[in-house]
């Protein structure tokens, strides 16, 4: 007899959020990088005695908080889904 597929919880109510998961995943990568290639620059400029060019301090100060406040969002994003899901198998 061939076994049933299991379904996850989160397989359930993940296609709703999808979208919204893709572009926060999106901004928090796109943020990451472009941060730490700020930094790298910022130290060859440095260390090149050449002056910083202020725009890409600004990136690399605000770079990687941006991309962590990317993760807590997808972090609670993850747990509102995993409540939806859990409820949703309580009440079958």
């Amino acid at each position: 007899m061939p076994e049933q597929p299991v379904t996850t919880a989160s397989a359930a109510t993940s296609t709703a959020h999808r979208p919204v998961r893709a572009t926060v995943l999106t901004i928090t990568v796109l943020a990451a990088l472009v941060s730490l290639i700020a930094l790298v620059a910022i130290l060859v400029e440095y260390f090149a005695h050449v002056a910083v060019w202020p725009p890409l301090m600004a990136i690399g100060l605000w770079g990687l908080p941006v991309a962590f406040i990317g993760l807590v969002i997808m972090l609670l994003i993850a747990v509102r889904d995993r409540r939806k899901a859990d409820r949703a198998i309580a009440g079958a």
